[in-house]
């Protein structure tokens, strides 16, 4: 009776390892297709010298892919604005120097969901 309990143990503590394995490298997978996506957007941004209908093709992918975006564009003066949307790129993209770009998105870890965010920088 009591190698029956032990084996079960055993294979109950096995189990939770592997679950906890999987949930780990799924939530990493999570955060660096977030990563590489920042990495994109930022290098579409600087190699479109802040062109509105990339910026824009930029928030659709973010919202294909359940990341909210926001991007603060500076211009050459010190001022700048905040897009959350892509209806707000075309009248500020044109004059833009620099940008920042905030990717917000959700990791499950054991079925929990939390919100992590990267950010970037184009000049």
């Amino acid at each position: 009776m009591g190698q029956v309990i032990k084996s079960f143990l055993g294979i109950f503590f096995a189990f939770l390892v592997v679950i906890t394995g999987v949930s780990v490298v799924t939530m990493q997978m999570q955060v660096s297709e977030a990563r590489s996506y920042k990495d994109t957007v930022v290098a579409s941004i600087e190699n479109s010298d802040y062109n509105a209908d990339v910026i824009n093709a930029c928030f659709t992918g973010a919202e294909d892919n359940n990341y909210r975006m926001e991007i603060i564009l500076y211009d050459s003066s010190g001022g700048s604005v905040t897009l959350d949307s892509a209806a707000a790129a075309p009248g500020h993209a044109a004059d833009a120097v620099k940008a920042r770009v905030f990717l917000k998105y959700d990791v499950d870890f054991f079925g929990k969901k939390f919100e992590k965010s990267v950010q970037g920088t184009a000049k």
